[in-house]
């Protein structure tokens, strides 16, 4: 399972199974940036707080049967989070206005929580309020920061942001940033596909900086996660037509031969036809 948090005061989850490969639960408020993952035995749990972010890891071979149990307490009512909880059901029903709205009520009554934050972002920028979204995206990347509780998806989103906007600099900060905590972080955590797509987003950054090599080694290295990301290809074939010179512009017309092939093949045939 992707890595998320819950809406509930504390998340029980207890192993039904054994005799399988990998599994286990990964939380990355513990081990530094890069998390741990906690395996428990038959009948054992592993309980946390619901709001910590964390994680399914893969089952490698074999089964794994868990039964996950989330608990409230009438002593404890989050408003926060049941405001969060209608805000993304808004966001669900398009209307990023009342999300927005929602979730600025939950900020209010927590300030200190990351994850409204993360969510006003979403709003903001679905509403297409990219400089909003930056904002709130900059304040949950500095409460989780501050919290030892790394959000790929939220650094990730902040540096979109930050591209959108043409803060080149910031965004390339943040892309190298998650990227490299990513690395660290097992796949249930981050996919690779979300590791490629922030090399991806460091090397266009720096392309657009005038930092080519820096922008080549980054392509190279989501290239090396994944040799089939088309986007990549073509990212990497405009960072070679820039640096010029023989070889350079071999190494771009090998790139666009890439991205024609990977291209589906309606795609391909329509682009054949109009070089006719």
């Amino acid at each position: 399972m992707p890595a998320h948090s819950d809406f509930s005061l504390l998340t029980v989850n207890i192993a039904l199974s054994g005799g399988h490969a990998g599994g286990g639960t990964w939380v990355q408020a513990l081990g530094g940036e890069a998390g741990e993952t906690v395996h428990a035995g038959i009948g054992h749990a592993v309980i946390h707080a619901g709001g910590l972010w964390h994680a399914g890891a893969r089952t490698t071979a074999g089964r794994r049967y868990i039964l996950v149990l989330f608990l409230h307490s009438r002593l404890f009512v989050d408003h926060a989070a049941r405001l969060q909880t209608r805000a993304i059901a808004a966001l669900g029903a398009g209307d990023a206005a009342a999300a927005a709205a929602l979730l600025s009520l939950a900020i209010q009554l927590n300030p200190a929580d990351a994850e409204p934050w993360v969510q006003l972002a979403t709003a903001r920028r679905r509403s297409g309020d990219r400089t909003g979204a930056l904002e709130a995206g900059r304040r949950s990347v500095a409460l989780g920061s501050a919290a030892d509780d790394f959000s790929f998806d939220a650094v990730y989103n902040s540096c979109c942001d930050a591209r959108a906007v043409g803060l080149w600099a910031e965004a390339a900060a943040g892309f190298a940033e998650a990227a490299r905590v990513a690395e660290a972080c097992p796949e249930a955590a981050v996919p690779v596909t979300k590791r490629v797509a922030a090399e991806l987003g460091l090397g266009a950054c720096l392309r657009r900086l005038g930092l080519l090599e820096q922008a080549g080694e980054a392509l190279e290295r989501a290239l090396r996660l994944d040799r089939d990301a088309a986007d990549v290809w073509a990212e990497l074939g405009l960072v070679m037509a820039q640096m010029g010179g023989s070889a350079a512009e071999a190494a771009a017309v090998v790139c666009q031969k890439n991205v024609v092939r990977l291209m589906p093949a309606e795609r391909r045939g329509a682009r054949e036809e109009k070089s006719r």
